[in-house]
């Protein structure tokens, strides 16, 4: 794993009134923080978490935070890497298991014979 590359965007729902906004995350996180989180479902989730208590403190009860995160590992196309549908303020905490929310990888990195044998390369 060298390469991992993200854009992160987080949106809100307000259900007593029905209404969604796109939430910026730059109003309490720097470039190279937002940049680390894009790729890593925890640190997405303990943000969510932390959001989700923000909202709750001025008012916003029961809030649904949904997150459209794209990711791309070493060089891969990107591809989603939670489900943009889930409510992840409603996600348990991370612990050492697997999540519905995470999306698997799709794409391997090479394909089939992509490799060439070190005894067919030639000095």
């Amino acid at each position: 794993l060298r390469g991992k590359s993200g854009d992160i965007r987080f949106y809100v729902t307000d259900p007593a009134v029905n209404t969604t906004w796109e939430f910026d995350p730059r109003q309490n996180l720097n470039d190279r923080q937002l940049s680390k989180m894009a790729t890593r479902p925890d640190m997405i989730i303990y943000y969510v978490h932390r959001l989700r208590e923000v909202l709750e403190a001025n008012d916003i009860h029961d809030p649904i935070i949904q997150v459209e995160a794209w990711a791309s590992l070493n060089g891969r196309p990107y591809q989603l890497l939670i489900d943009p549908d889930y409510n992840l303020a409603e996600a348990p905490e991370p612990v050492l298991a697997s999540y519905d929310w995470i999306i698997p990888l799709q794409t391997e990195l090479f394909a089939e014979g992509d490799f060439v044998p070190i005894e067919d390369i030639e000095d």
